[in-house]
């Protein structure tokens, strides 16, 4: 985390709170969504700039795991970053996708909009089963105390 990230997360956490796990989105420059804006690209330079800026974007996501809550700073396209967070509970991640080499998405909660339909959760996280372990022993840890 850089020092802008370390004091918002200071300035974040209840007090007693932990920080367990800390992590952001991988994506490679082109995967299955932007592939064919690459191809494209051979015909259009500037088509290029759409994954390089999704990779942006995602180096400026974070995802905390702390003992009691799922935190997720999601960079906007442009500027700023949206805040979401979920107490940690039973059954918090309604679904697990899992990819080739370790990646995937933890998915908490899902909303149906008119124009976009959006997962919101831990997306693209590297080690994703790793990662929904320790959500399930903290979990565990914290609703048997």
């Amino acid at each position: 985390m850089n020092p802008a990230e370390q004091s918002r997360l200071q300035a974040e956490l209840l007090p007693g709170e932990t920080l367990l796990w800390h992590g952001r989105p991988q994506l490679p420059v082109v995967n299955s969504a932007t592939l064919p804006l690459f191809l494209l690209s051979l015909l259009c330079p500037l088509l290029l700039l759409f994954p390089l800026m999704q990779q942006r974007r995602l180096r400026r996501s974070l995802y905390l795991l702390t003992d009691r809550r799922l935190l997720v700073y999601r960079a906007n396209w442009w500027r700023g970053v949206q805040r979401h967070a979920w107490p940690l509970e039973p059954g918090i991640i309604t679904s697990r996708v899992h990819r080739p080499g370790g990646r995937g998405d933890l998915i908490m909660e899902f909303t149906y909009g008119r124009r976009v339909s959006e997962d919101k959760g831990f997306l693209n996280v590297p080690d994703a089963q790793r990662v929904a372990r320790l959500i399930d022993e903290a979990e565990k840890k914290l609703n048997c105390a």
